[in-house]
């Protein structure tokens, strides 16, 4: 038997609800100014710290990761990208990092960091032109 979680597409309100409907507004309303380069992103960091997702990495409750995930995309979707991009970062150093290295990433979330994956393409060939 499959031990994995059920995707429940309709959780308990518990659940569903990970922000608060006034740190949804206030995402909402930050996207405008920090699109137009009017504010610095760390405003709606905040508000993600605030609702203590900083250290969440989807391991304890991945459907509630998933939830949150949607509410902020949909309220912000820069930031949406942003906490995901930690969220991974974080998870990736719990599954192959040290401990110690574990330790040091969540002192440095507590102290107001934000973690990040980068991927870089692989070199693209250039095509050689066809001469006819």
């Amino acid at each position: 038997m499959n031990s994995a979680p059920r995707f429940d597409p309709f959780p308990p309100q518990s659940q569903r609800d990970i922000l608060s409907q006034s740190a949804r507004k206030a995402l909402r309303h930050a996207a405008r100014a920090e699109e137009a380069g009017a504010a610095p992103i760390s405003g709606s960091i905040d508000i993600l710290r605030d609702a203590g997702l900083m250290l969440e990495d989807g391991a304890t409750a991945p459907l509630r990761t998933a939830h949150a995930l949607m509410q902020i995309g949909a309220a912000n979707l820069s930031v949406g990208r942003l906490w995901e991009g930690h969220v991974n970062a974080l998870r990736l150093i719990r599954l192959y990092g040290s401990a110690a290295q574990a330790e040091r990433a969540k002192q440095v979330i507590r102290q107001g960091g934000l973690l990040g994956v980068w991927g870089p393409m692989a070199a693209i060939r250039r095509v050689p032109k066809r001469v006819f």
